[in-house]
């Protein structure tokens, strides 16, 4: 579908393919029992993973609760209420000090699609990252997932 185009059909087929996107969006917070704010900042969580070195090459590391709050605009309460709820989910690793990122940069890929960005088919190893462009920032530690208490609700 070329995005740029008004016609009355690529209209029709982008609305279409955005309520499929929102439906399977819908899906995956149920599946995860948590609401699709949640599954939104998951999205922008991996965004603030990835940062771009050069033309090849892309960085992947962890960000603070402090930092992803200040970037998406909301509380440090409520984000770190989001991030307690996908660590728990699976969807987030945390270092010792709090920072987090994406588990799975090939499930984040697969979902982050889902808001019709057109994201290239990337090809990942069975870790989920290719080291040949990915740079693992040398700071973090996420070999063991933090234990975060299971009963939380999400309010959002």
């Amino acid at each position: 579908m070329n995005s740029s185009s008004s016609s009355p059909e690529s209209i029709a087929q982008m609305s279409v393919v955005t309520l499929a996107n929102f439906k399977s969006l819908n899906a995956l917070s149920q599946r995860y029992r948590m609401t699709i704010s949640c599954i939104y900042v998951y999205i922008a969580i991996g965004g603030l993973n990835i940062h771009k070195l050069d033309d090849t090459r892309i960085m992947f590391m962890s960000v603070t609760p402090s930092r992803a709050a200040k970037e998406l605009n909301f509380s440090l309460k409520k984000m770190s209420h989001f991030i307690s709820t996908l660590a728990a989910r699976g969807l987030l690793l945390r270092d010792e000090g709090g920072a987090c990122k994406v588990a799975d940069l090939t499930e984040w890929l697969r979902v982050a699609k889902l808001l019709n960005i057109d994201i290239p088919d990337l090809d990942f190893d069975r870790d989920g990252i290719d080291p040949s462009y990915v740079v693992q920032a040398a700071n973090a530690d996420f070999s063991e997932v933090r234990s975060i208490s299971a009963s939380m609700r999400d309010r959002s």
